[in-house]
């Protein structure tokens, strides 16, 4: 079976894409259930994919310089940086807010209550944001997928009175793992998202 989704395509960029967050971190002072993930997916502007570098080490060799790619580890990665259309109650730039002072000023993440009061900073992330491609039957086609993936920073909200354009703000996120899955036809004709080998 096809993994379909539930939610409406992003009706602000008219585009092909979906983005899922799995949880929001560190809401100790908001109940869960009072978090819509997909109202906020619905506010997505623009993701801006990091590239890939390579770092290279140099040596000498009879005075000629040669270069080494630097095996750095998998977890060496750059920065996602995602555009969000400010809501009418400025509601998801303080879920960020939340998250972004909870983590800054150290309280515990995911801590609800006292017996929860060990849970560790580093916990609290996202554990996996995906992002959708969909075919025109709006059936998931491909899908791109980060792992833990911490919030570095808010962009400024920039607020002109006089002016009824759409407000955006910015975060940028550091991820520690990537992986991609594409649609597959089983060998009974339904689809299926598997991961790339």
């Amino acid at each position: 079976m096809a993994e379909t989704l539930e939610h409406s395509i992003n009706n602000f960029t008219k585009n092909k894409y979906y983005l899922a967050i799995s949880n929001f971190p560190n809401l100790s002072n908001i109940p869960d259930d009072q978090v819509d993930m997909s109202s906020i997916s619905s506010y997505v502007q623009s993701v801006d994919i990091p590239n890939i570098t390579i770092q290279q080490l140099y040596s000498y060799w009879q005075h000629e310089r040669q270069q080494h790619p630097n095996p750095n580890g998998a977890r060496e990665t750059n920065v996602l940086t995602i555009e969000w259309i400010l809501d009418d109650k400025f509601m998801n730039y303080y879920l960020f807010y939340c998250w972004a002072k909870g983590t800054k000023y150290g309280i515990p993440s995911r801590a609800r209550d006292d017996d929860e009061q060990k849970a560790l900073l580093r916990d609290n992330c996202i554990d996996r944001l995906d992002i959708y491609s969909l075919d025109n039957t709006k059936t998931p086609a491909s899908k791109v997928s980060f792992h833990r993936v911490f919030l570095t920073g808010i962009g400024n909200l920039s607020l002109q009175f006089g002016d009824s354009s759409i407000v955006t703000f910015s975060t940028t996120f550091e991820y520690e793992q990537f992986g991609m899955t594409e649609q597959r036809k089983k060998e009974d004709g339904s689809l299926l998202l598997e991961p790339l080998k």
